[in-house]
């Protein structure tokens, strides 16, 4: 898997959603499937793929661009699959 590139996020940090569309294209497959292993349903995966998105994207600011991209994004997607669970199971 590609890694996105430090100048991309900085552009999303500054909202450019042409920025974000790339993060997006970038590891969508990446969180579906991270989900999808963890829920074994495709709408469940599907769901939390949204709300993966939506936190990356409220919460981009927070984000240290010194530190890779990565782990912060597996991150929210075991808190957001967690977060599911909990509230549907």
């Amino acid at each position: 898997m590609e890694e996105i590139s430090k100048e991309i996020i900085e552009k999303a940090k500054d909202g450019d959603r042409e920025a974000m569309g790339e993060i997006f294209e970038t590891y969508k497959d990446y969180v579906m499937r991270s989900s999808y292993i963890m829920l074994g349903r495709i709408e469940e995966a599907e769901d939390v793929t949204e709300n993966v998105f939506f936190k990356i994207f409220t919460h981009i600011q927070s984000f240290d661009i010194e530190r890779d991209f990565r782990p912060w994004l597996s991150r929210i997607i075991i808190n957001e699959t967690r977060n599911y669970i909990s509230k549907n199971k």
